[in-house]
This record gives C-alpha cells, sequence and structure tokens, in this order.
C-alpha cells in the first residue's frame, strides 16, 4: 500500500469522479491483493504495479456496471408505477364516462365488450339486426363524446376530480 497506494489512487482517480467511491475502490484493490498476497510477493515491483493497476480498472468497471443496472432498474421501476396510475386514472374515468351513459347504451357496450356479435346482440336485447347495430353505433359514439368532455381523451395521467 505505502509502494503503490497513490499509484493505484491515481489510477482510480482517472476513471472515477466521487472521491467516496475512489476511497471504496482504492480499499477494495488492496483487500484483493491482502487475499492473493501470496501470488503477488514474489512478482517484481513493476508487475505488482500493473497487476494493482489492472485490478483497479476490473473494479472501476464493476462499479459503472452496477451503477447503470440500478440505474436502469430505477427507471423501469418509474415506468412501471407511472404505467400502473395512467392505468388507475383511465379505468376510473372510463367507469365514470361509461356511469354518465344512458342504460341502453351501457348494455349495448358491455355485450359488445363481451364478444358477442351483431345478431347475438339483437337477440339479447330481442331487437332485429340493424336495430342493433345502429344502437352499437349511437352507444359507441356516446362514450367517445363523454370521454372526448373529460379532456378530448386526455385525462389519462393526470388527476380528475
Amino acid at each position: 500500500m505505502e509502494v503503490h497506494g497513490r499509484v493505484v489512487r491515481a489510477a482510480l482517480g482517472r476513471s472515477v469522479r466521487d472521491r467516496a467511491t475512489v476511497d471504496d475502490l482504492w480499499a477494495e484493490v488492496f483487500t484483493v491483493a491482502f487475499r492473493r498476497l501470496s501470488d503477488l510477493v514474489g512478482l517484481p515491483e513493476g508487475q505488482q504495479r500493473a497487476w494493482l493497476i489492472r485490478t483497479a480498472g476490473h473494479l472501476a468497471a464493476n462499479q459503472r456496471r452496477r451503477g447503470g443496472t440500478r440505474r436502469r432498474t430505477l427507471e423501469r421501476l418509474l415506468r412501471e408505477a407511472s404505467a400502473r396510475v395512467e392505468s388507475d386514472v383511465t379505468s376510473r374515468v372510463l367507469r365514470e364516462v361509461l356511469a354518465s351513459l344512458r342504460e341502453q347504451d351501457r348494455e349495448v357496450l358491455v355485450l359488445d365488450a363481451l364478444g358477442h356479435n351483431g345478431p347475438s346482440i339483437a337477440r339479447q336485447l330481442g331487437i332485429s339486426h340493424g336495430a342493433a347495430r345502429k344502437r352499437l353505433m349511437q352507444a359507441r359514439r356516446a362514450l367517445r363524446v363523454a370521454f372526448a368532455a373529460y379532456g378530448d381523451g386526455a385525462a389519462v395521467g393526470r388527476e380528475v376530480s
């Protein structure tokens, strides 16, 4: 440490900007060197220095990779949380919009959402196929208009009171 400590710190300082991180990595380099002391003792001073600098470079690279992984994980978690909030807001807005529609419109929209086709909706409601298509078309339009009333459908991602 006395012989090579300064050189190792300088090498770390070139690749790591944070002084506390340099101190931590410097200590880690010499911890690794202590564990490998039997391998290092027999080497000439120049090879010892090269080994310590190489080890410092590897540890600094590992530190950068861990930092990148942490940063990407944090960004992913923030994106997922934001998407969850947007989904919750969208669900609430849609519930409010659906509740504001006429019962007849809600009924035909629910049947459509459950996968019923035109003839099936007509049978369920006891009306003709053409009348069912027209009701579905009107209900969809009513849903779009009501949703647009919340800000052209842009209520997603902002709080609606």
